[in-house]
């Protein structure tokens, strides 16, 4: 009876560690499973794949198509893997975007505070503050604006001339430019010349151009030209360039918007274009391609949509040849 007892208690501890085993096995197939798993959902492209959709983000870009731009920049923030330095001058871009060309502050904002986060070394750390500030004064947030100031370390004496809006920078007989006017005559300068202005001296070269060209303006009132049909008509067209330019941007912003694979597709379809070359050799030029052929198309589109709102007839044999 004894031997029977021991070993059926044997047996029942045989069995709780067969179980155990069991039970740790069973725990440790469920980690790989859900490692796996994890594994899967997180894998992201990372930074070569996405040199396409950056491109033709620049080339929506470069076309002033700026909406359309930002939301493939936001997608590549998203969708790919990118180093932190490369995904904070995204992010950077991406904010300037939305401030100096479509004035969505809160976006512009926002894309700052992801440029943040990305800029782990801090070397745009002045820029984004700076920008930060700007936003919040244009949503009329200046408690928060001045906050940013304050914690950015921008009221030091080295600073506080260029961080103060109301400074003077010059006068022409009654009229003040101010820091931050002085600022928004930068903003509007062309991207192409505004790079150039890079340091003080450079400024100062500006500012001294800009109060000339406020001198000759107001001596060319004086003269009443800006009663000229001539400039007048000048100054109209120019106008409408600007108008239909907007217009058309904000129209075809959400009409235009390429993806790798339409790129991969296009290539195959005009593969002799390109002389037979591999696609990840001409895959830029492939994209500003296929980017514009969609811009035509979508432009035509446009304009028919129009003309049949408008009664429209062209009579092109009344044209001399």
């Amino acid at each position: 009876m004894v031997e029977k007892t021991g070993s059926n208690a044997l047996s029942s501890r045989l069995g709780q560690v067969l179980i155990i085993i069991q039970i740790v096995l069973l725990l440790v197939v469920l980690g790989l499973l859900l490692s796996l798993k994890d594994g899967i959902i997180l894998s992201q492209p990372g930074e070569e794949a996405a040199e396409v959709p950056l491109s033709i983000a620049d080339m929506l870009y470069t076309q002033e198509l700026y909406q359309s731009a930002a939301d493939e920049y936001g997608h590549v923030l998203q969708a790919y893997d990118l180093p932190a330095s490369k995904a904070a001058n995204i992010a950077f871009k991406t904010a300037e975007l939305y401030l100096r060309r479509l004035g969505d502050y809160p976006e512009s904002l926002a894309f700052l505070m992801k440029a943040e986060k990305y800029d782990h070394e801090g070397r745009l750390s002045k820029s984004i503050n700076e920008m930060k500030i700007e936003c919040l004064e244009r949503m009329k947030r200046t408690s928060d604006a001045q906050r940013v100031l304050e914690e950015s370390a921008l009221l030091d004496q080295s600073t506080a001339d260029r961080a103060d809006a109301s400074a003077v920078v010059a006068e022409i007989g009654d009229k003040k430019i101010t820091v931050r006017q002085f600022e928004r005559y930068l903003e509007q300068l062309p991207d192409e010349v505004r790079q150039t202005i890079t340091n003080r001296e450079k400024k100062i070269e500006f500012l001294q151009q800009l109060v000339a060209t406020e001198l000759i303006h107001n001596a060319a009132k004086r003269k009443g030209y800006e009663r000229d049909p001539a400039i007048i008509d000048t100054l109209h067209q120019f106008e409408k360039s600007i108008m239909v330019q907007r217009y058309i941007s904000e129209e075809l912003s959400d009409t235009i918007r390429i993806t790798p694979s339409e790129v991969q597709l296009f290539y195959e379809a005009h593969k002799a274009d390109y002389e037979g070359k591999p696609f990840q050799e001409v895959q830029q030029q492939v994209a500003t391609d296929f980017q514009q052929v969609k811009y035509q198309e979508a432009l035509a589109l446009l304009f028919e949509r129009l003309s049949a709102a408008e009664k429209v007839t062209l009579n092109p044999n009344n044209i001399n040849s």
